[in-house]
């Protein structure tokens, strides 16, 4: 069984944010893959079914994003899920808006959210796709500029690049993460 986790912040108020970029991506995947996230466990938003014979988890953590960890550890204990088969999906400053990066492994490069995730798992081996949202500028108030808004320009490099980021996650859980890094990366 595959945990696939979108991190972002829960509420109306943080919908559009540049941080929320995993959220966004968890919607279109739910999408494509037919299974609804409508189901509240674990203090996440969750689907669970089967998507070309394979058994996935959808989940939007409903803590704040530096609490993801306390989310990813419920559902890992609850659903007897192997660390291997988890890919985390978030937003990354040191990206470009619209690049996305795969990767095995590795620290959690400044990313909250990401680093209360291996913490908690006590690994560094999540696979993990980054989906870039620098806007080609040096950031001052890094948290302040995660936490604002696209603008409408950056929203259409945005659509596509969510869209990018579901095939490269589906070709993880479809053709492993070798092939998915050649293609994506």
């Amino acid at each position: 069984m595959f945990l696939i986790i979108g991190l972002g912040n829960p509420g109306f108020l943080y919908q559009k944010n540049r941080h929320n970029i995993g959220f966004k991506v968890i919607k279109i995947l739910s999408q494509v893959t037919e299974i609804k996230v409508n189901q509240r466990k674990c203090k996440a938003k969750i689907g669970k079914g089967v998507y070309r014979y394979k058994e996935i988890i959808l989940a939007k953590p409903q803590t704040y994003m530096n609490n993801s960890g306390e989310v990813v550890i419920n559902l890992v204990q609850t659903y007897n899920i192997d660390p291997s088969k988890i890919i985390v999906v978030y937003d990354d400053l040191d990206l470009t808006l619209g690049k996305i990066k795969i990767r095995a492994k590795g620290s959690f490069g400044g990313h909250k959210g990401l680093r209360s995730i291996l913490e908690c798992l006590n690994t560094q081996e999540i696979k993990r796709v980054r989906v870039g949202i620098n806007p080609g500028f040096k950031v001052s108030n890094s948290s302040g500029f995660v936490l604002s808004n696209f603008t409408p320009e950056e929203d259409l490099v945005i659509n596509e690049v969510i869209l990018r980021t579901v095939q490269a996650t589906l070709s993880i859980i479809e053709e492993g993460l070798d092939v998915a890094m050649n293609i994506y990366n």
